[in-house]
């Protein structure tokens, strides 16, 4: 396939057993939202995308399914066995589907922006066989991986991810690079997470509504100092 565009793939757990991290903060429903908003700016930011087609959601989640098909995403059914199942269905996907490539993305990096995203995918159009890794801002989560082609390496998330990756893409024998990029390498898990969201909402006229949403959320709640 001949094409500048590459598919982006979203792993997404059941929704309602999400973010349990912060299950001492908010209760199931308030989780519920948190997760939606999220989901939301994750999806809002890829569509502005220069580079991401399709977006796959992988999930096990009805919620999920019905979310994709309103906003004419692929939805690719996952039997909640883990990350690494979701991207092995989606990776099986892309390849019938003629692609070489794809990026993996969590649905949690509330700074995400469609311009970092592309500059990713742009820089992997020159090269043949390559990995481009983000890391979360701990250094053991890997927030963004891009693979060219799509099985070049296996995915090991949920275990020290970001420096299993590295390494197999050291030995790969492809182009592999870790990409520094501040609004990409954070994400919400917990409590310090939210707090670091709070104080680093700078230029509040120019976030996205996605973003302003979220904010104005975590912000009312009363057990969340910053």
């Amino acid at each position: 396939m001949l094409t500048k565009k590459l598919p982006a793939i979203i792993p997404i757990k059941t929704i309602r057993l999400g973010k349990s991290r912060l299950s001492y903060i908010f209760n199931e429903d308030e989780r519920i939202h948190l997760i939606n908003l999220l989901i939301s700016i994750t999806i809002s930011e890829l569509k502005k995308s220069s580079f991401i087609n399709p977006i796959i959601l992988v999930s096990g989640d009805d919620e999920v399914k019905t979310l994709a098909e309103k906003e004419d995403l692929i939805f690719l059914y996952e039997n909640n066995s883990g990350v690494n199942n979701a991207v092995k269905i989606a990776d099986s996907y892309c390849m019938k589907s003629g692609y070489n490539s794809n990026i993996i993305i969590p649905h949690d990096i509330p700074f995400i922006s469609s311009k970092s995203v592309d500059k990713i995918c742009q820089v992997s159009f020159y090269y043949e066989k390559c990995i481009f890794l983000c890391p979360s801002l701990r250094m053991d989560g890997t927030n963004i991986l891009l693979r060219k082609p799509v099985n070049l390496i296996h995915t090991c998330y949920d275990d020290d991810s970001y420096n299993q990756h590295f390494n197999l893409g050291k030995k790969s024998g492809a182009v592999y690079k870790s990409l520094f990029i501040k609004n990409l390498m954070f994400d919400i898990d917990d409590i310090t997470d939210i707090s670091f969201f709070l104080e680093n909402i700078k230029d509040y006229e120019k976030i996205s509504v996605g973003v302003k949403s979220l904010f104005h959320f975590l912000k009312s709640c009363k057990k969340i100092k910053y």
